[in-house]
C-alpha cells in the first residue's frame, strides 16, 4: 500500500515514466530483501538491516543473470532513499533509518551486459523455428558470426570462394581496418554445416540476375548489407 502512495506521489511531480520505472523496481527489489528477511512492518527497519541491504545490492543480480552494473545498483539504492524520505515526510514513519550509503563506482567505457548461454542457443535456433524462405541462410549467418568473431561488414563482403570447405577457414579481403588487416579466419564445423546447406540448398534457388558472386544474398540476388544483418 505504501509502495503505491509512493509512486502516486511521484508521478504527481511530473516525473518522467522512465524514473517512476526505476523507482518502482527499486522499491520492488527491497522488498523482496524484506520477503527473503521474513520482515513485514516497517518499525522492524533500522540501520543495521539497511547496511544489510547494501551488501544485498552488491551481490544483486538482474532478470537474466547476470551482474547488475553498479549503475543500476545506484538506481536501486537511490529508488529506497527516496522512499524513505516520502515515509518519513508524510509521518509514516517518525524516525529516519537511512544510512550514508557510499555510491558505487560507475565504469565508463565498453558495457560488460552479456547473454547466457541459453539466450546464445535461442538466438541460434530462431531461424530454423522462424519458418522464412531464407532460413539456412539467417541459420548459416548466426553460426558464422558466432564461430568466427567476423564484424557484421566483413561477413557481408564474403563471396562463395572466400570459403575453403576443405580447409575450414575463411578468408577475410575486405576487413574494416583495411587491406593490411586481411586474414584467413578458421571455420567450426556447425558453421560449415549450415554454410553447405545454405550454399547448396537455398542460395542455388535464387535468381542471380545480378551476376553476383556474393555469399549471403537478399531475396532479389543482392549482396546483403549491414542493415540486412
Amino acid at each position: 500500500r505504501l509502495k503505491l502512495k509512493f509512486l502516486e506521489y511521484q508521478s504527481g511531480r511530473a516525473l518522467s515514466k522512465g524514473t517512476i520505472k526505476k523507482y518502482k523496481k527499486g522499491i520492488e527489489v527491497f522488498y523482496e530483501f524484506l520477503d527473503n528477511k521474513d520482515i513485514s512492518e516497517l518499525a522492524q527497519i533500522d540501520k543495521r538491516l539497511l547496511w544489510e541491504y547494501y551488501a544485498y545490492v552488491c551481490n544483486y543480480e538482474g532478470g537474466r543473470g547476470n551482474p547488475a552494473s553498479n549503475g543500476y545498483k545506484n538506481h536501486i539504492l537511490g529508488a529506497l532513499k527516496q522512499f524513505f524520505g516520502f515515509l518519513v515526510r508524510f509521518d509514516f514513519l517518525l524516525d529516519d533509518p537511512r544510512v550514508d550509503w557510499e555510491p558505487f563506482r560507475e565504469e565508463r567505457g565498453l558495457s560488460y551486459t552479456y547473454m547466457n548461454q541459453r539466450e546464445i542457443n535461442m538466438l541460434l535456433e530462431a531461424p530454423l523455428l522462424s519458418g522464412e524462405r531464407l532460413a539456412l541462410r539467417d541459420k548459416a549467418i548466426l553460426e558464422m558470426l558466432y564461430s568466427t568473431g567476423l564484424r557484421s561488414n566483413e561477413l557481408c563482403c564474403l563471396d562463395v570462394e572466400d570459403i575453403d570447405f576443405e580447409e575450414e577457414m575463411v578468408r577475410v579481403r575486405s576487413p574494416k581496418g583495411g587491406a593490411k588487416y586481411q586474414r584467413v579466419v578458421p571455420v567450426g564445423q556447425i558453421a560449415l554445416k549450415y554454410l553447405r546447406l545454405y550454399v547448396e540448398k537455398e542460395r542455388s534457388g535464387i535468381d542471380f540476375a545480378y551476376g553476383n558472386e556474393a555469399l549471403f544474398l537478399s531475396y532479389r540476388g543482392k549482396r546483403l548489407n549491414n542493415n540486412a544483418i
